[in-house]
């Protein structure tokens, strides 16, 4: 018998057939108790009244079969502590005795708490989805541009917005239907490379572009821009962006002008076309060169702001002086290279056309030399100051120079942005407050000046 209760579980109880406590033991999981006051007691009164009617049953099965199953009952201890522990009764041969061998359910219980507390996290964070979700359903399907997320795995649509389905199914109500279908299976040959090709661009790059020339049964070209999106690891998404690049006029007219687009792509300094967001339609090689890049494919679809000095005040002018004046000459500003080159250049741009462009060309002009030949207009002009010096307090020079610099980029500022003084504080980095003072203090025009823009009217 002792043997065998050395070989314990977490409590182990020698009971007999009346199911009173003849032994008692503990393993270090429940060590410290007094175990030794159970024995001469009925087993049942150490438990909960509504357990009682179990463990006479754990008894009664050990008695008349052998061995009893698995019973679970909250084990109230000498010291007032309850654990629950679950109980196996074996009857000890022909003696007339039961050994009950229990185990703790804390380590059970401690999984079925993280259980619970995990699914109630995940509620949570269901609820906080659900409205995310519901907002992207409301852009995706507001959104003007046709939208397609693709499987990557075999290019078959996912999900489309209802401008997609126009596109490819002709009507809105066909967008079911364009479920799991191939999309190469809507293009032409010529154009199912194409989409092989920029799926490829898109994995190694993250981010591609291309034109196709028909999608669906309508004729384009169609620029295409193309994304990865998050998803669950083994189902890989891609999500196209689509928008006709030019009508059919448009694409007659620039094959009539082949020539022009050949001189373009020789010109030396850098020549973009850009939409009115300011995303770039096409580049030549100077300006590919300009910002280090690889080629012009890779720019297409991309913010021409992003590579200048001021990204969103450049960007503003230039946009804002097209939309108003149909064109911009010589706004000064830098274009950063992605292997951090700095080029100073003059942009200057015009508009399809005087009101509402759809397209503007951007000249970009390298203007490096012509800076290198003022600093040398500014070694005579510290000559002129030397001459001064002597008879007029250093004081006084430095607050008149400072005063002249001052008046010329503040004018120079408002000429640029049409008299936008919001603008032009951007482009001085002044608050609106500090660039009203400086304007008062210069008595400055604000009114823009026709030597930098020509009103079109």
């Amino acid at each position: 018998m002792s043997a065998s209760i050395r070989l314990q579980p977490d409590l182990t109880l020698v009971v007999d057939f009346a199911g009173v406590i003849r032994e008692a033991s503990a393993s270090n999981g429940v060590a410290g108790e007094a175990l030794d006051v159970w024995v001469g007691r009925p087993w049942i009164d150490t438990v909960r009244d509504a357990e009682r009617g179990d463990i006479a049953r754990l008894v009664d099965h050990a008695r008349r079969g052998g061995i009893a199953g698995i019973g679970q009952v909250a084990q109230r201890f000498p010291s007032g502590r309850v654990l629950p522990i679950e109980y196996t009764t074996v009857r000890l041969g022909n003696e007339a005795r039961i050994v009950a061998a229990g185990k703790q359910l804390r380590a059970v219980a401690q999984l079925q708490s993280s259980l619970l507390d995990t699914q109630r996290a995940l509620e949570q964070d269901y609820w906080k989805l659900r409205p995310v979700e519901t907002r992207y359903r409301m852009l995706l399907n507001s959104a003007q541009d046709a939208v397609v997320t693709l499987q990557l795995r075999g290019l078959r649509i996912a999900e489309l917005n209802p401008a997609a389905a126009q596109l490819l199914a002709g009507t809105e109500a066909d967008a079911a239907v364009l479920q799991d279908v191939d999309l190469g299976s809507l293009l032409d040959e010529h154009d199912r490379g194409l989409l092989i090709d920029l799926v490829q661009c898109t994995r190694d790059g993250g981010l591609a572009s291309a034109t196709l020339r028909r999608l669906g049964g309508q004729a384009g070209p169609w620029l295409v821009r193309a994304s990865l999106t998050p998803a669950a690891p083994d189902r890989p998404m891609l999500q196209l962006q689509i928008a006709q690049a030019e009508s059919p006029s448009e694409s007659a007219a620039s094959a009539a002008a082949v020539s022009l687009a050949d001189l373009i792509e020789r010109f030396p300094d850098g020549f973009v076309v850009i939409d009115r967001s300011g995303r770039i339609a096409s580049a030549n090689p100077a300006f590919v060169e300009m910002v280090q890049e690889g080629s012009a494919s890779a720019l297409l679809g991309q913010p021409l702001g992003q590579w200048l000095r001021r990204p969103g005040a450049d960007m503003t002018v230039l946009l804002a002086n097209v939309e108003r004046f149909g064109s911009l000459r010589l706004l000064s500003t830098t274009v950063h290279g992605a292997l951090n080159s700095e080029t100073e250049v003059e942009l200057s741009a015009v508009g399809d056309r005087d009101e509402g462009p759809r397209r503007i060309a951007v000249l970009l002009r390298d203007i490096g030399r012509r800076l290198s030949r003022a600093a040398g207009d500014s070694d005579a002009l510290g000559g002129a100051v030397a001459e001064r010096l002597g008879r007029t307090p250093l004081r006084t020079l430095v607050e008149e120079a400072t005063a002249a610099i001052e008046r010329h980029y503040v004018e120079a500022a408002l000429r640029l942005t049409a008299g936008n003084r919001t603008a032009a504080a951007q482009l001085l980095g002044l608050s609106r407050q500090s660039l009203h003072a400086k304007l008062q203090r210069y008595a400055c025009d604000p009114e823009p000046k026709s030597t930098i823009h020509s009103d079109p009217s």
